[in-house]
Formats: structure tokens, sequence, C-alpha cells
């Protein structure tokens, strides 16, 4: 990403004289690093631990009690789409799984730490 953003601004400020181009790229190239890129699962990771850790073990690691038949994160990972992860925290299967109040941003962050658990 920050090769592109690289890129563009050299093309689109080669016209300029250099000491103007140093200035603009030393400004531009910070944010574009730290601008926000898709779903992440670090945010995913604290959503988790926030809301589910009730009853999903959250980490890859981690060993604990949990309620009977609820599975981890990690077997969840293995054995549902994303699909079907977004339709459980839309409408869970069963009572005792509350409605998450997750919008589509942490969904997709919870999403994104799930799936970096596969493997695990």
């Amino acid at each position: 990403m920050r090769r592109f953003v690289v890129e563009v601004l050299r093309l689109h400020l080669s016209w300029l004289a250099p000491a103007v181009r140093l200035v603009i790229l030393g400004t531009a190239l910070p944010a574009a690093a730290q601008a926000p890129f898709g779903p992440d699962p670090e945010v995913g990771y604290a959503l988790a631990a926030r809301v589910c850790s009730g009853c999903h073990l959250v980490e890859p690691r981690h060993a604990g009690p949990v309620v009977d038949g609820v599975p981890s994160l990690m077997r969840i990972a293995e054995t549902r789409d994303d699909a079907e992860i977004e339709t459980l925290l839309l409408a869970p299967s069963h009572p005792a799984m509350p409605e998450a109040p997750l919008d589509r941003a942490e969904r997709e962050h919870l999403l994104a730490y799930i799936r970096s658990l596969e493997g695990n």
C-alpha cells in the first residue's frame, strides 16, 4: 500500500520542484502508513475477549473451563466458513448465545481474528 501511494504521488508531483515534493511526500507517507486497511485481527481479538470469552476459548493456546459443547474459536475457524460465522453472529443458533451487539465492522474484525486462528 505504501509503495503504491509513493508511486502515485511521485507521478503526480513530478512537475514540482524537488524541495516541494519532499515536503509533500514527507507529510503524506506517515498518514498512509497508519491508515487502517480492512479488518484487523487484533481488534477482533479484543472483541472476542470482551464478548465471546464467557463461553468460548478465544486464544489458541488457552486451556480452561468452558460450557459443555461450546466450540473454541479455533474449532470454529476450522469447521465453519465466513458466511456461516456471519450468520451465527447475526442470528445465534442456540439460546445460550446472546445476540452480539456488534456492528458490521466489528463482525469483520472478529471474523479476521477467527480466520487468523486457522492452523493454530
